[in-house]
């Protein structure tokens, strides 16, 4: 028990020192500095390219495609050694989603899919060790719930990229903190150039403002990209991406919206979710996939 008396703190156990005023005051203001120390750490590493996909393209919401993606390309990735994600979509009733992703660091690879499945180098679900790396860059795998893996690559002490599959469904989140700027100077892809996301065309200028054209800017093209999937599917550039029929989009999703899950049921499953872009994100996983589970599992 702590009693308070006369200017002291004294501790009513025996053989307890008593701890002045002048004591603690010096403690107080270590601590102070202490955590002044760490908080300019942590702001100099504050991460100015984070990104959280959606399992399906909503970031595109007028693009379902089917086909490979260029998600990010960052040649000069520590020194030249080369970066890269690609990921692999496909069409279910009107919408698409990410089934597959795989990384490229130097010329090692991992791929993960639907389930959980995942290619190390292209071994099958090699035994996954607990030193398990990426051309030096550590990977470690958490089991959330049987349907929800997290596989994590360090690319620095701050920063990460996370690979998220809950059920069949696929995501890559990248989190790269500010130090770790100079690694991702040339970064294209969907994402968008480092830092600021723009949607530039594979020149590195021209900018595309319709989300089709952006989307099949960025096809995996084998005379400009490295084939990095474990099994090749179609389309294969220069077949195009596979588009879902108009149509047949626009009846499938007003009769599973008019029947299904509603936006006040998806909000309130995604209650959770407190930050304002990432609940919308979880809202509009529900109303895609129909799936309530969706919101828990995935956020």
């Amino acid at each position: 028990m702590i009693m308070a008396g006369r200017g002291a703190i004294h501790i009513s156990n025996p053989g307890m020192e008593k701890f002045s005023v002048r004591y603690l005051l010096r403690l107080f203001l270590s601590l102070i500095f202490i955590f002044s120390a760490l908080r300019r750490h942590f702001s100099s590493c504050s991460l100015i390219y984070s990104s959280c996909n959606l399992f399906y393209l909503s970031f595109f919401a007028d693009f379902h495609g089917e086909c490979d993606l260029v998600l990010g390309d960052a040649p000069s990735f520590a020194n030249g050694l080369g970066l890269a994600v690609h990921v692999r979509t496909t069409i279910r009733f009107d919408y698409s989603y990410i089934e597959s992703a795989v990384i490229q660091i130097g010329k090692e690879t991992f791929q993960l899919s639907s389930w959980g499945e995942y290619f190390l180098n292209s071994v099958n679900s090699a035994e996954m060790p607990a030193n398990a790396t990426i051309s030096g860059y550590s990977i470690t795998h958490k089991l959330d719930t049987k349907k929800k893996h997290i596989y994590s690559i360090q690319l620095s002490q701050a920063s990460k990229i996370d690979f998220i599959v809950f059920k069949d469904l696929v995501r890559v989140d990248w989190d790269i903190c500010e130090s770790d700027a100079s690694d991702f100077v040339d970064m294209l892809g969907l994402l968008g150039p480092f830092g600021n996301g723009t949607h530039l065309a594979r020149d590195g200028t021209t900018v595309l403002k319709d989300p089709k054209e952006y989307g099949r800017e960025w096809q995996v093209r084998s005379d400009m990209d490295p084939l990095l999937f474990d099994e090749l599917r179609p389309p294969q550039y220069p077949a195009k991406c596979i588009m879902p029929d108009l149509e047949f989009q626009t009846s499938s999703l007003r009769r599973r919206l008019a029947s299904g899950i509603s936006a006040d049921q998806a909000s309130a499953a995604c209650g959770h979710v407190v930050e304002e872009r990432m609940h919308a994100m979880c809202v509009s996983d529900v109303l895609a996939t129909q799936d309530l589970s969706v919101a828990e599992g995935a956020y």
